[in-house]
């Protein structure tokens, strides 16, 4: 049951009523949630589908703020109510729009990616229609906006990409809250460090076809090439650039909240929010990034790395923030406390949440052996340490060398961005993969598992590159070791295991670590 201030936040009076007169609703307002589905055309003609969903017992005199929701890519609108039904009971409606080009109804081509210009424009025109035919939106007048509305949005994967762009460009949106969003196509999921990634290249460009995803046409042929051969031409990287987050974050400037998983195995994971965070060209005192443990697939797993790891499908420990997945209901995908205190404190303007959101840090992150960092300043130091580990040669037989970096002797954070270099000879024909491993006395497990490296030539010369972004925490006597694997080009071509050696020269990691004593702001949780 909803709090009388949470109620009064989120279905706000009429501006324009008189205060010392109640405000009521017509008896024939629907006292249960609807939800109607429309259509659109864009600017450029294309036909836009949406779904708007309304809560029980709102109308002009009554009206209900907005979310705006983006679905992630290869997926398609909601028209479900049980899937906004946590957001519609309390008090919000719910608009969702078929992506242009996509698996939906909507028509258009798309590039794989959030155009600016082109998706953000079609959700504006989406809240525009909102505007002039849904008479319970709650308005908001004398702002010097065009129909301005109150209105959150978010979204998951592509989806949060686009909620980025939309509040960039629209300055109608509030609040926005990226889910597991990817800051570049070519950067978080597709070819990080130049090395493709055949599960995201299949999934991205080829299975999505299967699916019905419609490609740009004169983009076609360039993304069979990529489907198949890894290689990214100029004309689809062209693209891809163009729809970088670093490119258009700098005009959101709206509260702002990131929830992303804390490995890299999936859009980029903490390393795109830390890109997108650090192109920032002003602070953002309401900016909160909350990590998460939630288990993804990877391909990388099948080398075993993995034996002996906690359990992946504990719950977040950060932040009561539950995420079982999207076979349960979008409405339950989203629900945690922290997720809705954002949503009561921007979208719904509650005073009693915004206090309580005030006392929330900005950054919490769980720790792969049961933590959790709280701190308000990312990163929660600055101290960079540098491992050398000189000349590197990795056999045929196995693949793989492990190489220790350090024992920690007194309780020790790494939280940041972890930089991996090296001389590579000419003539490799392999991807170098590397994981940071921590042995601990109970188990010996991945911390972060990367490709460093692509096929002949792409690397010859100095290598010099991100490994990825790492949270865990080393207690007296564990270890941290590093492995390196080569493994032929083929094993990326037909998704099967195929050693190889390598030859690696001058190699040496660069961490970000400290003393937790000297951390300064932020707090660890015990285990």
């Amino acid at each position: 049951m909803l709090t009388a201030s949470i109620a009064m936040g989120c279905r706000a009076q009429a501006p324009e009523a008189d205060p010392a007169v109640p405000a009521s609703c017509p008896s024939d307002t629907p006292t249960e949630p609807l939800v109607t589905d429309h259509r659109i055309i864009a600017d450029d003609g294309v036909e836009l589908v949406f779904s708007v969903f309304r809560p029980a017992d709102v109308c002009a005199a009554i009206p209900a703020p907005l979310i705006l929701w983006n679905h992630g890519y290869p997926e398609f609108r909601t028209n479900e109510l049980e899937d906004a039904m946590v957001y519609l009971e309390r008090g919000y409606g719910f608009v969702s729009v078929d992506q242009r080009g996509i698996i939906g109804e909507s028509g258009g081509v798309t590039s794989g990616a959030a155009r600016p210009g082109i998706e953000d424009v079609d959700a504006m025109r989406v809240l525009d229609w909102v505007y002039d035919n849904v008479d319970w939106a709650l308005r908001e007048p004398d702002t010097g906006v065009p129909k301005d509305l109150r209105v959150g949005t978010f979204g998951n994967g592509g989806g949060g990409h686009l909620s980025l762009l939309v509040t960039a460009t629209d300055p109608r949106i509030d609040a926005v809250m990226p889910y597991v969003a990817y800051g570049s196509v070519l950067e978080d999921i597709f070819i990080p460090n130049g090395a493709p990634r055949a599960f995201w290249a299949r999934l991205f460009l080829g299975f999505s076809q299967d699916l019905g995803v419609r490609f740009d046409p004169a983009l076609l042929p360039s993304i069979d090439e990529a489907s198949s051969s890894f290689l990214v031409d100029d004309a689809l990287r062209e693209v891809w650039e163009s729809s970088d987050t670093p490119r258009f974050v700098d005009d959101v400037q709206v509260p702002t909240m990131f929830v992303q998983p804390i490995t890299d195995q999936i859009a980029g994971g903490l390393r795109a929010v830390v890109r997108t965070w650090r192109s920032l060209g002003t602070p953002r005192d309401e900016t909160w990034i909350v990590g998460m443990n939630a288990p993804f697939f990877d391909p990388f797993e099948q080398r075993g790395f993995g034996e002996g790891a906690p359990d992946r499908e504990r719950p977040n420990q950060c932040a009561d923030l539950y995420t079982p997945g999207f076979d349960e209901g979008l409405g339950r995908f989203l629900d945690g406390d922290l997720v809705m205190l954002f949503l009561d404190a921007f979208v719904g303007q509650d005073d009693e949440a915004r206090a309580r959101l005030d006392e929330v840090p900005r950054v919490l992150l769980p720790i792969e052996q049961q933590g959790c960092v709280r701190s308000d300043a990312w990163p929660v130091h600055d101290r960079i340490d540098t491992f050398s580990l000189g000349e590197i040669e990795i056999p045929q037989d196995n693949g793989e060398v492990r190489l220790p970096l350090f024992t920690a002797t007194e309780p020790t954070l790494i939280t940041g961005t972890v930089s991996f270099a090296a001389d590579v000879p000419p003539g490799q024909d392999e991807l170098f993969v590397a994981s940071l491993v921590v042995d601990t006395k109970d188990a010996r497990y991945v911390v972060n598992d990367q490709v460093l490296g692509a096929q002949t030539g792409r690397y010859e010369g100095r290598l010099d590159v991100e490994l990825g972004t790492v949270v865990t925490r080393l207690e007296p006597g564990e270890a941290l070791e590093l492995v390196v694997a080569g493994t032929h080009f083929l094993y990326e071509r037909a998704g099967g295991a195929l050693n190889a050696p390598a030859s690696l020269g001058d190699a040496e990691v660069r961490l970000p670590m400290a003393n937790l004593a000297l951390v300064g702001p932020a707090e660890v949780i015990a285990r």
